[in-house]
């Protein structure tokens, strides 16, 4: 951490100290709130999971305003989602902008979604009488001493290591007196952006009815999750062979050059279609709702496949598969068998042992997923799917 960062947290530190002892503890419960916020900075998959509380706060509190507190990108992921009310845009460079908002919009309770010491800072500051937020009691947390010397003042909710996380989530509305095991993820997506994605798939003669359709995406978002791009090649020319395939490229303005690099390795190259770089967020999940199977490593788009019922096939590779991944018939995870433990948890994404982290990655083969793809259209599940 560098100097100037450091020197402004010990500022919001203390600054924190001084809102707890003006307005007290924030504890205070409140089953009937008028506002609720909800903050979760973590990425688009993360945010994806979250949408589980969105609507269990929608099912129990329906005169509740619901705000969320995120990044830009998310805020398109969420657009059109009648769970929410209104999406605010958290920007580290206006904090105490943001705390001025919040006070004038006299939020009820919030829900901090991570460990993080900035987004629980701003809701002190805010004044919120009731904030609610994880405490790790299994598993070593990203989290800094001033978010652990802070968290007796508010409200704390038990997470752990290894247990699924939507389903964790939804325990930070426990205190409310909402209890939900119903891990559904919920989006929408435009008419404006069905057409596109219609108009798209027609263009480029992708008929469900004459193809098995399949996404395959190669970036991960991190760069410690990311799968060899001639192995993902492998894969798509084995799905275009065998299956029937048409093989849809999917990735982000940025991902240009693991695109490139991937179809630089595809044999049977008339089974492709590159999308990467032609949809927005809103068209993207669109499409994805298109496919009839998802392939990727565990990162954003995999789980909106998952919230649009598309069967998927998670290369999990680093990451702790009791998490997050999705779990159903129609899914699948594809992990090295003979690692001893994941590198890396969904609470934990910085600290963690980078040679073992890649090792696990690197050691699922082409045939392993294979292999996950003829397990997985033997379940009557998945071909009740694609029929």
């Amino acid at each position: 951490m560098n100097y100037l960062l450091r020197m402004r947290n010990i500022l919001l530190f203390i600054l924190a100290i001084f809102s707890i002892v003006f307005y007290g503890n924030r504890k205070k419960i409140n089953k009937t709130p008028k506002k609720i916020l909800i903050i979760q900075l973590a990425k688009l998959g993360d945010m994806v999971c979250m949408t589980p509380v969105f609507h269990a706060l929608r099912q129990n509190v329906p005169q509740t305003k619901i705000y969320v507190m995120g990044d830009g990108t998310n805020k398109e992921l969420l657009k059109g989602n009648n769970d929410i009310d209104e999406y605010l845009v958290f920007q580290h460079g206006r904090l105490f902008s943001m705390v001025k908002q919040l006070r004038r919009e006299k939020i009820n309770v919030a829900c901090i979604r991570g460990t993080g010491f900035v987004p629980l800072v701003v809701a002190l500051l805010a004044g919120i009488p009731l904030i609610i937020t994880p405490k790790v009691t299994k598993g070593k947390a990203l989290q800094t001493k001033t978010y652990e010397l802070l968290l007796p003042y508010v409200k704390t909710v038990d997470f752990r290591f290894g247990e699924y996380m939507p389903r964790q989530f939804l325990r930070l509305l426990e205190p409310l007196g909402i209890v939900s095991s119903d891990t559904k993820k919920y989006l929408v997506f435009s008419d404006t952006a069905l057409e596109k994605t219609n108009q798209f798939l027609k263009r480029n003669g992708i008929e469900s009815e004459k193809y098995l359709v399949v996404g395959i995406s190669p970036s991960a978002g991190n760069k410690i999750k990311e799968w060899p791009e001639e192995r993902f090649a492998e894969v798509a020319d084995y799905l275009i062979q065998k299956h029937n395939a048409k093989v849809l490229l999917i990735g982000g303005p940025h991902d240009d050059q693991k695109v490139k690099k991937l179809i630089k390795n595809i044999k049977n190259i008339a089974g492709v279609v590159n999308t990467q770089g032609e949809f927005n967020v809103d068209e993207l999940k669109a499409l994805v709702s298109k496919l009839d199977l998802f392939i990727s490593v565990d990162t954003g788009p995999i789980y909106i496949a998952e919230a649009f019922g598309v069967p998927t096939i998670d290369i999990i590779g680093p990451v702790d598969e009791k998490e997050q991944p999705p779990i159903s018939n129609i899914h699948r995870i594809v992990y090295w068998k003979d690692r001893k433990a994941p590198a890396v948890h969904i609470l934990n994404t910085r600290i963690y042992d980078a040679y073992e982290a890649r090792k696990q990655i690197e050691s699922i083969s082409a045939k392993d997923v294979i292999s996950t793809f003829e397990e997985l259209i033997r379940d009557s599940e998945f071909r009740r799917f694609v029929c």
